[in-house]
């Protein structure tokens, strides 16, 4: 009876998928976050336009030193924001970055498993293989010489 092929680093190649789908999860995370915040920098792009469009509007005309100053707080603390939003950008690119790198690794490391057993596999088929040709040898071996008695027995009047 032929044994079925069974993979001896199996359960090895099972953590390293598992592996390489949490690596891929991290990475997907990590870049779905730098989405939102550059949506976030974004909206305060668009904000501080604003503002400052409207600020434009004002100094057209009479302006008092009050509202001049609450439009220049509002303006430092956007500044102060996108700054913020700029660094959280910057150090989710570098994370985006290290999970990559991490994720090609894992890649890596479960494609080196994976040929190991695809080349297992292939040398278990060629010894199905030859398995297979040998027991048809001697199975058609057999009847050969089962061909030659018979043929013997006929010459000598047996058949």
């Amino acid at each position: 009876m032929i044994k079925k092929f069974q993979f001896r680093l199996e359960q090895v190649l099972r953590h390293r998928a598992n592996l390489l789908e949490l690596k891929e999860r991290a990475l997907a995370e990590v870049q779905a976050q730098l989405v939102r915040e550059r949506q976030v920098l974004g909206g305060l792009l668009e904000l501080k336009a604003e503002v400052l469009a409207e600020l434009a509007n004002l100094q057209a005309g009479e302006f008092v030193r009050e509202e001049r100053d609450l439009y220049q707080h509002y303006l430092d603390w956007l500044g102060e924001e996108q700054a913020r939003e700029v660094r959280a950008i910057s150090d989710l690119e570098a994370l985006a970055d290290a999970k990559r790198a991490e994720l090609v690794g894992a890649q890596q490391d479960h494609k080196i498993v994976e040929r190991l057993k695809e080349r297992q596999h292939g040398t278990y088929l060629q010894d199905l293989a030859r398995a297979e040709q040998g027991e048809l040898d001697e199975v058609a071996g057999t009847a050969f010489a089962r061909l030659l008695r018979e043929a013997g027995d006929v010459r000598k009047g047996n058949g």
